[in-house]
């Protein structure tokens, strides 16, 4: 019978993954701060945020691009190696599948490995629900993990192709108009992607597949309440708070 590679709470690996995963969420926490400093900083003019402040604000926002991806991959190494789930040799598995192919790839081994144990490939759920994560993985991961492999090579404003012989409008476009309303969406359901990550590698079959399919809806529940909830919108309603608070320096 093959153990896991983790056996429990102890191990300093375990710490020290779990200690990487606070830290990369304070660091988006303070980006996301100095960021709703700026928006309130000085009134909006025509109902736009001063242009000088705009550039400061788009600039920490790519930052919160890299930031976004060191969270959501501490997370992976903590879920990794969480105790009482994956052995030695399926972690090698794991981490062969990052090396010789990308980030995503593994996450989606990890799924598919963890789901052969919590749901047994004979069941016709086991299909539907791979399926299932493997969009959500790479709707939530694979495009930020591209933003942030453009942003770590300089290309902050245009990008280019990977033998950097021409140019990708299409990226630069995506870089240039990103919002840090956007990258908390991804937060905030890459958060329950990995609660259904750790459900999926530590659940038995029993009852697996109703907590599958709530988080599966809280999800889309998420998705659905954040829609409209755009950039403009947001510093609408920081302002409009602003100005009703008795100590308001924009109305001073």
């Amino acid at each position: 019978m093959t153990t896991s590679f983790i056996p429990d709470h102890n191990h300093p690996f375990f710490f020290f993954f779990f200690s990487n995963v606070k830290t990369t969420k304070h660091a988006f926490e303070l980006l996301n701060r100095q960021i709703n400093k700026l928006i309130t900083q000085k009134p909006l003019i025509a109902n736009k945020i001063d242009n000088n402040i705009l550039k400061e604000i788009h600039l920490l926002t790519k930052l919160a691009i890299p930031v976004y991806t060191a969270y959501t991959e501490a997370i992976f190494l903590k879920l990794i190696y969480t105790p009482n789930g994956f052995t030695k040799q399926e972690i090698d598995q794991i981490f062969t599948t990052q090396k010789k192919q990308s980030i995503v790839e593994a996450w989606k081994k990890a799924i598919e490995i963890s789901a052969r144990k919590s749901i047994g490939k004979k069941s016709g759920f086991y299909p539907n629900s791979i399926k299932k994560i493997n969009t959500l993985i790479k709707i939530h991961f694979q495009e930020p993990s591209e933003l942030r492999n453009k942003i770590a090579h300089g290309q902050w404003n245009s990008t280019f192709n990977k033998h950097n012989t021409s140019l990708t409008p299409d990226t630069s476009t995506k870089i240039n108009n990103i919002t840090i309303v956007e990258i908390s969406k991804w937060i905030a359901t890459f958060n329950i992607l990995g609660d259904l990550f750790f459900l999926v590698n530590q659940s038995p079959l029993k009852g697996y597949a109703n907590q599958y399919w709530n988080k599966i809806t809280d999800i889309e529940i998420l998705l659905n309440s954040q829609a409209q909830w755009s950039f403009d919108e947001k510093v609408k309603k920081m302002h409009i708070k602003k100005s009703r608070s008795p100590k308001n320096p924009l109305t001073s």
